[in-house]
């Protein structure tokens, strides 16, 4: 590991465990991780084994040998694009909050939704890996809807 990855890696280490010493959840707005690289993070995406219960739209990825497990699409146009963190905390705390997708499928199938099936990354994927997934997901989304750009008119 580099001495960059390493300052890394102990930094976002110092973070969450800061953020864990006070009784209510701190809100991550505009936290960002520094630039990642579109290419390593989609062969990244790759290498995890993401494919296996997500798609992403518009992206040219590998298929797999066995079928989808779940079929869950990340990106594409919608109406609000996930920010930076929403897409963070989704790989590294998945059950923080499941996937409508993933919730209409058990529904489908007659089960109620449980845990995430989405395996834990904290232990084999490195920051590095994390910023570059990010960043790989992130340019994945378009907005639909153009920012308001009106008028507010007074009194």
């Amino acid at each position: 590991m580099n001495t960059f990855t390493t300052t890394i890696f102990f930094g976002f280490a110092l973070l969450l465990m800061l953020s864990g010493c006070t009784r209510d959840q701190q809100d991550v707005t505009g936290f960002v991780l520094p630039p990642g690289d579109v290419e390593v993070g989609k062969r990244t995406f790759v290498r995890l084994g993401c494919g296996q219960c997500h798609h992403v739209a518009d992206a040219e990825l590998p298929t797999h040998e066995q079928p989808m497990r779940f079929e869950i699409t990340l990106g594409g146009v919608v109406r609000q694009v996930r920010s930076y963190g929403d897409l963070m905390n989704a790989i590294v705390s998945p059950d923080h909050e499941l996937s409508p997708q993933y919730v209409q499928q058990l529904k489908a199938d007659g089960r109620e939704p449980g845990p995430s099936p989405m395996p834990d990354f904290t232990s084999t994927m490195t920051v590095a890996d994390l910023i570059h997934l990010v960043e790989f997901l992130h340019r994945q989304y378009e907005a639909s809807l153009p920012e308001y750009q009106g008028v507010i008119m007074g009194p």
